[in-house]
């Protein structure tokens, strides 16, 4: 099975196809650069860019410079402050609304962070 996955950077956003059963790239890299300034609905942009890139329709992993614990953004290392908002998970969300932060809060509730 393979799922797209992204890492959301502070310089780059990057994005390849994953095998999840070996954990191996099974594409190349597709890297955009962060937009500045890095508010959510900018880099929501270009998560839909790769997306669209890989003509992607299935699940999707992702790994963001943050702390979020449940829905909570605590932090927002190297992009823009508005990243840091009250619960995220109580907006609404759905495959058609990907570039809301709800979206961040799904992968992140997908693949939690180890406890802090």
């Amino acid at each position: 099975m393979q799922i797209l996955g992204i890492d959301v950077g502070g310089s780059g956003i990057k994005g390849a196809l994953v095998d999840i059963n070996t954990g191996l790239l099974a594409t190349e890299r597709y890297r955009l650069v962060t937009p500045d300034p890095s508010v959510p609905e900018a880099v929501g942009d270009v998560v839909a860019e790769i997306v669209k890139h890989f003509d992607w329709h299935g699940p999707i992993g992702c790994t963001f410079p943050s702390v979020v614990r449940d829905g909570i953004i605590y932090t927002a290392a190297k992009l823009a402050p508005s990243w840091r908002q009250p619960n995220c998970s109580t907006r609404p969300a759905s495959s058609a609304q990907l570039l809301r932060p709800a979206f961040w809060c799904e992968c992140s509730a997908t693949f939690p962070p180890a406890p802090l």
